[in-house]
């Protein structure tokens, strides 16, 4: 698997596997927009995986310099209202980013196989296939969860279950003290 670091030359282009395949396996001279990809783009193998709560840690070979972590958000800090920012790639446009608003923090909210989980609910828009993975960053910087659900109509859907809610527009993020006690440890 390949993961596409940001680069400023990538920005304005609709992004497609097809192309992005093209691209990897040409060894003749490339456009820009490839050249771009070849240099941005870094292999990455899955470690683990936690399907109900729709997080994977990846290993990446060769990261690029300059490439830093987030720390993560102290949920209890968090409330209703605080400004928060998704970065995804939603209709195949990379790295956009859209602005809202916590709308609550639900500590038991029910996921999985009759699992249990901490979950940022938001009214930052986001895409269910362009923002899935990405992150939910507060005000402050910090990683306040990782976007893995859209409401549709009456649904939302948290990995392979689908949930009802009473409300359209719903977005969720599991949050940051999930996401740390997947990874097993107190930092991301």
């Amino acid at each position: 698997m390949f993961l596409l670091f940001f680069n400023p030359a990538l920005k304005t282009q609709v992004f497609t596997a097809e192309r992005f395949a093209k691209c990897m396996k040409s060894d003749r001279s490339p456009s820009d927009w490839c050249q771009a990809v070849q240099h941005s783009s870094r292999l990455a193998t899955v470690e683990r995986t936690d399907p109900s709560r729709d997080l994977a840690l990846l290993a990446v070979t060769n990261m690029p310099s300059g490439v830093t972590g987030f720390r993560a958000a102290d949920i209890e800090m968090l409330q209703r209202g605080d400004s928060v920012a998704v970065i995804g790639h939603p209709g195949k446009l990379l790295w956009s980013l859209t602005t809202g608003i916590i709308s609550a923090v639900r500590t038991r909210f029910p996921i999985g196989d009759n699992g249990l989980a901490t979950v940022i609910q938001t009214r930052a828009p986001v895409d269910s296939e362009g923002n899935s993975g990405g992150p939910l960053i507060g005000s402050n910087g910090s990683l306040c969860g990782v976007v893995f659900g859209q409401g549709v109509g009456q649904s939302v859907r948290i990995g392979n279950e689908v949930l009802t809610v009473p409300e359209q527009g719903l977005n969720y993020a599991i949050g940051a003290d999930e996401v740390l006690r997947f990874l097993g440890s107190g930092h991301l």
